[in-house]
């Protein structure tokens, strides 16, 4: 059977993926943003030795491809790199979800223009882009992830599918230097905040013991998000 762009392109990234992994002993998401930092640039990057450098160097050519196929051959293989993964939050929105959220997104923003689009958990950016790919009129995308592999995907992701986003590396829950914003799309973190002083400046903090996330993250995209409603 004849393979699809997607599966092409994704095929391709894998292999590299794990040659690099192989040879630089990293976890195979680590190894991943090396291969995606190649792609984009059109060559490794600085400091990989000759043998890995010689196989980097067979790169497929991106332009060759559709945005969408490139977010859905680069979300195989995080998919992929997130299989069995011991840290909760690596994971995926997955994608019949990151469609129906934007399918949301564009009704309710469906008119207005100089849209200003926030999410404050953005992990590896794949529910952000999907969204973004349904919205016509954005004015500005900016994203938060503390989690610094994710955020380094995220980056990389937007970057591949020529998507213009401000990403921020902090922990959400603080605050931002940023104009409010029309929307905020997200698959907010299931789970306990840690920081019981931090979370003290929130309305929905827990009366005793550790305050949930979910709940501050909700608080704070309200605290960014304009007042007069779309």
């Amino acid at each position: 059977m004849e393979q699809t762009n997607v599966e092409n392109l994704f095929e391709h990234i894998d292999n590299l993926t794990e040659s690099v992994q192989q040879y630089m002993n990293e976890t195979y998401l680590d190894s991943l943003s090396v291969v995606l930092e190649t792609l984009f640039q059109g060559q490794p990057p600085e400091g990989i030795d000759s043998p890995l450098n010689q196989k980097l160097q067979d790169i497929p050519d991106t332009e060759t491809y559709e945005i969408v196929e490139i977010r859905k051959a680069v979300q195989l293989a995080i998919l992929k790199g997130m299989k069995g993964a011991t840290q909760q939050q690596h994971l995926m929105t997955p994608e019949a979800v990151a469609l129906f959220v934007g399918y949301l997104a564009e009704k309710m923003t469906h008119g207005h223009d100089n849209l200003r689009v926030f999410d404050p958990a953005s992990g590896t950016g794949n529910l952000l882009m999907t969204v973004m790919e349904q919205l016509d009129e954005l004015e500005h995308v900016s994203a938060g992830e503390v989690d610094p592999t994710l955020i380094q995907l995220a980056v990389l992701n937007a970057n591949l599918q020529k998507k213009e986003v401000e990403f921020f590396h902090q922990d959400s829950l603080r605050p931002f230097l940023m104009d409010p914003v029309d929307l905020v799309v997200s698959d907010l973190p299931v789970g306990y905040y840690p920081d019981d002083i931090r979370a003290n400046d929130y309305a929905l903090k827990a009366d005793e013991g550790h305050s949930y996330a979910h709940h501050l993250f909700i608080e704070q995209s309200m605290n960014y998000t304009k007042r007069a409603a779309i």
